[in-house]
């Protein structure tokens, strides 16, 4: 790998920018992120996000997977690098350290990028803070074929490196929106005919005797602190999830996963399953 310029020194431009991104400051200022790991990075590459450059250590470009990359990057015209072990340690937050990173340019998406069926949700993020909820959440959304997560400016970066791993890469595959207007959002909701729900783990209607109709928006809040009386207040219901255990809550993402397999089993499977059971009889 002789043919390219390899990072040795904490000094480096690249470097300290790749430093920078793993903080959020950081990816505000430069409007870029960093992605790791070779399957996060591959999918970067095949998805067509706008990639600044990308750098691997000398041993992972040898690999069959860093020459993979590395062909990938140099059909697009893409700057490639190689960087000292010792310094992409320093940069990844992955606890077995690092192989392999792209600098990416951030992509700003707004409502009207929602693209909507005529059987669609969207999750509605309120200052959920977690990163790890956040990737699970979109790794939900993009397995069921929602429209799109929209959250509110306290929750979870989506180019946190958190987010993208947790997510699997999910994160990179849907429609994600940050707002700060609630009034936009409850218009938007209004007008695209969404039936707006809001979750609460001690009180609402038992969301497996409720028939969700055909656009739904599902509402989730604060892993401590839930709802603000102001999103509770765009809600048309409140919808909560039995338990008969001592738990007195489910972790957000859990309630997120049931809640969207049940619409989806109402959306696609209940008429068959329905059928079966008459059949049985």
């Amino acid at each position: 790998m002789k043919q390219f310029q390899c990072i040795s020194s904490p000094e480096n431009e690249r470097y300290k920018l790749a430093k920078a991104l793993t903080k959020g400051h950081g990816r505000k200022k430069y409007g870029l992120f960093i992605v790791e790991t070779p399957v996060l990075v591959l999918d970067v590459l095949k998805g067509g996000w706008h990639i600044e450059w990308v750098a691997l250590t000398p041993h992972f470009a040898e690999t069959a997977k860093g020459m993979e990359i590395i062909e990938l990057a140099k059909g697009k015209a893409i700057d490639i690098t190689l960087m000292k072990e010792k310094l992409m340690d320093e940069i990844s937050t992955v606890e077995s350290g690092g192989s392999v990173i792209a600098i990416v340019k951030q992509r700003h998406q707004n409502l009207s990028d929602i693209q909507l069926k005529q059987k669609d949700c969207v999750f509605i993020l309120e200052d959920v803070q977690d990163p790890t909820n956040v990737g699970a959440i979109a790794r939900i959304a993009d397995a069921i074929g929602a429209a799109g997560i929209i959250a509110t400016v306290g929750t979870a970066d989506r180019y946190n490196p958190k987010v993208l791993r947790s997510s699997a890469g999910s994160a990179l595959h849907i429609t994600f929106v940050k707002v700060a207007n609630t009034g936009e959002l409850h218009g938007w909701l209004k007008e695209n005919e969404f039936k707006v729900i809001a979750t609460d783990p001690h009180y609402g209607e038992c969301c497996y005797k409720y028939h969700f109709g055909e656009r739904v928006a599902f509402l989730f809040g604060n892993e401590a602190r839930g709802l603000s009386e102001s999103m509770r207040s765009i809600a048309d219901l409140t919808l909560t999830i039995p338990m008969h255990g001592r738990a007195e809550s489910l972790n957000v993402s859990h309630a997120c996963a049931i809640l969207a397999y049940e619409l989806l089993r109402q959306w696609y499977y209940a008429d068959e399953m329905a059928k079966q059971h008459k059949g049985g009889e």
